[in-house]
């Protein structure tokens, strides 16, 4: 231990299935600040949000791609292109859908056990992470079918759920459900650190990085949200179980805006809490009157609208946003 970092003694073994090797950059991001933030006050910063969110555009998963009879998007994300990428848990499988809600591509079919989340190394590889199979698949979108590379963790990461980059898209950060920690390591495989949070975290689901240099993640069993810098000091913990302003019931996938605001989906409450970037509740942006259902993943598209994945297999787009 030093400084809060564990530095593991074992790396994961990376299988290279393709001589097309995906470039690696060995910096490590710098760690923010310890310093906690300040809470300022309850609900601030409203000025900037609808009165209510306007849903602009809705589609279903359901394709004629569908194996099970009935899609369950576990993570939305964007695709350079502006499609939507979409983990299927059910189908076990990642795909693409155009704006109009069209499928377009799909990717890794009989590949994965377990997908859950997926982000975007570049224009051409995602990488997705599959419990199931306690590892990182990385698929090139030009062959879809075949795995690029797989990240076998072995006895250092036990199931790996969230998955996110970092800002400058050489590090893929991932949240591990077995050891309650967060895992920071090149796209290439190596491990670099861990960020050990001084309380172990349940279930940690999702992940997504804040403002700064620090990341965020959602607890879905202890019904919270935290943000650790990289040396896995708490910046904030936000929320408890229940119903009212600031409690979830099972809280899954967050994301942040270009303005700093966090949004997290509040599944079984049937909304979605807006934070200021100091974790200060400020509105629940969308909820059951919205029509909105088991809000499961959360991303922002590239006109800036809220995209959101219900576990019952639609995707819904909000203006939430003067």
């Amino acid at each position: 231990m030093y400084g809060g970092i564990r530095v593991l003694p074992t790396l994961p073994s990376v299988k290279n299935d393709d001589n097309d090797d995906l470039d690696a950059d060995e910096n490590v991001a710098e760690p923010a600040s310890s310093m906690k933030k300040v809470k300022l006050g309850k609900k601030i910063e409203t000025g900037r949000f609808t009165n209510s969110a306007r849903l602009t555009s809705s589609f279903s998963t359901e394709s004629q791609f569908s194996r099970k009879g009935k899609s369950r998007p576990s993570c939305v994300q964007m695709a350079p292109n502006g499609d939507f990428i979409i983990v299927d848990c059910a189908d076990k499988l990642v795909r693409a859908f155009n704006r109009m809600g069209q499928a377009r591509l799909e990717i890794g079919q009989g590949c994965l056990k377990k997908p859950w989340n997926v982000t975007v190394i570049d224009n051409n590889y995602y990488a997705v992470s599959d419990p199931g199979a306690n590892s990182i698949k990385i698929f090139d979108v030009r062959q879809p079918q075949k795995i690029v590379r797989t990240i076998d963790f072995g006895p250092t990461i036990l199931e790996p759920f969230g998955l996110c980059m970092n800002k400058s898209h050489t590090d893929l950060i991932v949240t591990d459900k077995g050891t309650g920690r967060i895992y920071i390591f090149d796209k290439d495989g190596p491990v670099k650190t861990s960020v050990e949070p001084r309380s172990r975290l349940t279930w940690p689901q999702y992940v997504a990085l804040g403002d700064e240099e620090s990341v965020l993640v959602t607890d879905y069993v202890d019904h919270k949200v935290y943000e650790y810098d990289m040396k896995g000091n708490e910046i904030f913990a936000y929320g408890s179980q229940g119903s009212s302003d600031e409690e979830f019931l099972g809280p899954q996938g967050l994301t942040v805006d270009k303005h700093g605001y966090i949004f997290i989906a509040d599944s079984a409450n049937n909304r979605i809490h807006a934070l200021d970037k100091n974790g200060n509740f400020i509105k629940h942006v969308v909820t059951e009157k919205d029509k909105l259902d088991r809000p499961q993943s959360l991303t922002i598209d590239r006109d800036g609208y809220l995209v959101i994945a219900e576990y019952g297999g639609f995707i819904k787009l909000f203006e939430y946003l003067n």
